[in-house]
């Protein structure tokens, strides 16, 4: 391995660790997936058996709804097709789909065996309704005890199964989901054991094969740096990586260290007696050079003094006469905007009045807007309430419409069945009438029998006299059931013109009930768009009321703007009176001004003059100053600045001795 490289070794080193990284990662993603799907199927049987429980009662509710038809004599309400109820309608559509077809073949056998149980179940129900239907509650009652408790048995007990198997197969799922998570758990720690290892020899490898060699390089670095500075050590070169030439080039390194401070050394030595020479000659130079610049500087420092008072003087009276120039130009500039400014101040003046003027008018408008926007505001708010009570009124309107339709809808009921007792009442009395030409015919019989009684009677002689007076009683009572039958017949006509007209009335009835029905419809449509649109109207008549509240409050703010305004015209007024006055004094002030800075200027020119005599007579003697006090200066420097340079050559010299001192070479 001594030739392998360090870049190597730790790609090497970290591609384990990445593959073991990888595994253990993949080990936990698949691993989790798995315990999350063996989850999942535990949640989708969890929610199975709820649903079935769910089905289950619905039947059991279907049951008691039956129990009710058959006891109570209620309607039936549930279906007595299997394939349309909750529990059917699922069924069939359950068994066709992938999830039927991956549970278990047992499982699989049960939801089967429901089929039938059920179909006998809604079977049954069948017969019971037929029967009932029929008057039949005996047999109705003897098919729910019998046939339908007992089918309804059997398919709860499968139901139950089938629950009771989806639980076993949630246990087993959830047992194997625990034990693949204690296998996952192990592996991981199995792996992450495996990873740490692998981290422990990378680490002692890369201790031994690359830390250690650079930790004995660095302490060598720090005895150089820190400690004697021995040159002459060398590292030790024991592999062909880049810690061994790092190694090697780290000797050549020193090596030419070594060469060159024994070189330094050399010529430090040879600098040393250079910089003591130097430094005599330095000194002698430096005293020669002193007493001639102490008598030059006292020369130059007059001749300065007088050279910048004359510069000073001549430069002042120049500015001062170009600043007398721009101050009479800028008098006659000022004089002129002042004429300017007064003609503008009058005529701002006159425009001030006039914007005051305009104010005041817009206040007065602005507050007599803002009476007129309470006004408004009033009336909105007016408006308001009213639109509110209409409401009201078309909410009762409303329910009176829907009192109006229920009341007809009855009524028109009613004269439907008073319709129908009307027409069964005149097919009765035509039943009547015929029984009444029956009893005529009887009557009309038996007077004529009578009438062969008494007949016979009166050929009997004194033996018939007894069944005379029968025949003559039979006579009686035959006339008077004849008058009788007449009197029920034209009773019987008379019902029955009565029971036409009433017919007619009745239809007369409806149809007017279903104009009124009609109308009362068309009425609450109205009321009911009328409310709409007045609730509409009332939500933007609070609007307007909210918006002219706004105005309303602007116009008060802008009304104690305005006020502000004329205020401030007025004080503008003031000033721009103020402002005039001012220009006026100002110009007058202006004007002495400008005598006095003529004045003035001639004085300046006369200054002028003289200065520049006086300058040219100091600048000869400052030339002469100059040339004497350049030369002292430039030997004074050049006596310094070589003692200076002996100096510090002399603390290089120490220095470089001190700096080559600590190595040993």
């Amino acid at each position: 391995m001594n030739n392998v490289s360090i870049k190597a070794k730790i790609i090497l080193s970290l591609f384990i660790l990445g593959l073991v990284s990888v595994i253990l990662g993949a080990t936990a993603y698949f691993g989790n997936l798995n315990v999350a799907h063996l989850g999942g199927e535990v949640e989708d049987n969890l929610l199975m058996t709820r649903f079935i429980r769910e089905r289950e009662i619905d039947h059991l509710d279907w049951s008691a709804d039956l129990s009710r038809t058959v006891f109570e004599g209620d309607d039936f309400h549930g279906s007595l097709d299997h394939t349309a109820c909750g529990l059917g309608r699922w069924y069939y559509e359950f068994i066709e789909t992938e999830t039927f077809r991956l549970l278990p073949s047992h499982l699989q056998q049960q939801f089967r065996d429901l089929e039938q149980p059920h179909i006998e179940l809604h079977r049954s129900a069948e017969t019971i309704i037929a029967a009932m239907n029929r008057g039949d509650v005996e047999t109705a009652v003897n098919t729910y005890g019998t046939v339908t408790q007992l089918h309804l048995g059997e398919v709860r007990a499968i139901m139950t199964g089938i629950n009771d198997s989806y639980g076993v197969l949630s246990g087993d799922l959830q047992q194997q989901s625990t034990t693949t998570q204690q296998t996952l758990l192990t592996l991981t720690l199995l792996l992450i054991a495996a990873a740490v290892v692998i981290a422990l020899v990378v680490g002692v490898f890369l201790n031994r094969n690359a830390i250690r060699p650079i930790g004995r390089m660095t302490a060598m670095l720090k005895d150089i740096s820190e400690g004697e500075g021995d040159l002459t050590t060398r590292l030790a070169i024991q592999s062909n990586d880049e810690v061994g030439l790092m190694a090697r080039y780290f000797n050549q390194f020193v090596e030419k260290i070594q060469h060159t401070v024994q070189d330094i050394q050399v010529t430090t030595n040879t600098l040393r007696k250079s910089s003591a020479n130097l430094g005599e000659v330095a000194e002698v130079m430096a005293a020669n050079s002193e007493e001639l610049n102490s008598k030059v500087e006292t020369v130059s420092a007059a001749v300065e003094e007088i050279t910048a008072s004359i510069a000073g003087t001549a430069q002042a009276s120049d500015e001062v006469k170009s600043s007398l120039g721009v101050v009479s130009a800028a008098i006659e500039e000022m004089n002129a905007t002042l004429r300017n400014m007064a003609s503008a101040s009058e005529q701002s003046s006159v425009g001030v009045k006039d914007v005051a003027a305009l104010v005041n008018d817009i206040s007065a408008k602005i507050q007599s807007t803002s009476q007129s926007t309470d006004h408004v505001s009033s009336a909105v708010t007016s408006v308001v309430t009213a639109i509110k009570e209409i409401n009201l009124s078309l909410n009762e309107v409303s329910r009176s419409c829907e009192r109006s339709i229920q009341i007809t809808a009855n009524a028109e009921e009613k004269a439907h069945e008073t319709n129908e007792t009307i027409i069964q009442l005149n097919r009765l009395s035509n039943e009547v009438g015929k029984i009444v030409n029956v009893i005529n015919d009887i009557a009309d019989q038996t007077n004529m029998l009578a009438l062969n009684a008494a007949i016979e009677a009166a050929g009997a002689g004194e033996a018939g006299k007894g069944f005379a007076v029968v025949a003559n009683e039979v006579k009686e009572l035959a006339r008077q059931t004849s008058e009788a039958t007449e009197e029920i017949r034209n009773q019987i006509e008379t019902m029955q013109a009565s029971t036409s007209h009433a017919v007619g009335s009745v239809k007369e009835i409806g149809d007017v009930i279903t104009e009124i029905t009609e109308i009362t419809n068309s009425i609450a449509a109205a009321v009911t768009q009328q409310s709409a649109t007045t609730g509409d109207i009332s939500e933007a008549a609070i609007n307007a009321s909210q918006e002219v509240e706004a105005v309303n409050r602007e116009m008060t703010q802008v009304a104690g703007n305005a006020e502000d305004v004329s205020r401030s015209v007025a004080e503008i007024a003031e000033g721009v009176n103020e402002l005039a006055r001012s220009a006026g004094e100002i110009a007058v002030a202006s004007n002495e001004v400008a005598s006095n800075v003529e004045q003035v200027s001639r004085k300046v020119e006369d200054v002028a003059r003289s200065s520049e005599e006086i300058a040219q007579g100091s600048n000869e003697i400052a030339e002469n100053v100059v040339d004497i006090n350049s030369v002292s200066a430039d030997t004074a420097g050049g006596a310094s600045e070589t003692s200076q340079a002996a100096r510090e050559m002399a603390h290089i010299t120490e220095t470089l001795e001190n700096l080559v001192n600590q190595f040993k070479i």
